[in-house]
């Protein structure tokens, strides 16, 4: 296979995007990585994008029934695709495969199929952002509490000091009309 520069950027960006493959062999899935990533140096920031260009079939077998597969690519280095100045790039894809007999029976290899965990199992929570989130909620409500408290202090001692002068009260704001609800309108 040979690929353009354009395409090989575009396989470099797919690897660093975590893209994957799907083979189905007799409806067992087959996943993998196109390839991987090694990051090196934190300062300054490196890294290393190779592509997977052997992959080796392990096929467990019954009386001529495949049971399980798997696929790795640990036997063969992967190709790097670290070369910049490279304009066009031939690959060489190649496969192995091995047989090996079991004894599980084909009724049991959904027991096999479904422990081939490829994808996370559990819910990855970002525990930082989640408390995060909560520390900015209750500092929200500390200062909405705060403010509402300052509010109702001035209200309440502004009417407690009118009150205490013993004239007349002065209504003012919504205490002027706090009565119109149960008075009825003039054209009625």
């Amino acid at each position: 296979l040979t690929l353009s520069y354009e395409e090989i950027n575009a396989l470099r960006l797919s690897i660093e995007e975590f893209y994957y493959f799907e083979f189905v062999v007799d409806d067992i899935p087959l996943r993998g990585f196109v390839g991987q990533i090694e990051e090196t140096n934190l300062f300054p920031h490196k890294h290393h994008i190779y592509v997977y260009t052997h992959h080796h079939f392990d096929f467990h077998i019954n009386n001529n029934q495949i049971i399980y597969v798997n696929i790795s690519t640990k036997d063969h280095a992967p190709t790097s695709l670290d070369d910049d100045s490279v304009r066009s790039l031939t690959l060489e894809f190649t496969y192995s495969a091995k047989w090996h007999r079991t004894e599980t029976s084909y009724k049991d290899r959904a027991k096999y199929i479904a422990n081939t965990g490829f994808f996370p199992e559990t819910l990855e929570i970002h525990w930082l952002s989640v408390i995060n989130s909560m520390v900015l909620v209750f500092l929200l409500m500390g200062f909405v509490v705060i403010i509402l408290s300052r509010i109702l202090k001035h209200d309440l001692n502004r009417m407690s000091d009118d009150d205490d002068d013993g004239s007349p009260e002065e209504e003012n704001g919504w205490k002027i009309i706090h009565t119109d609800v149960f008075r009825f309108p003039n054209n009625r």
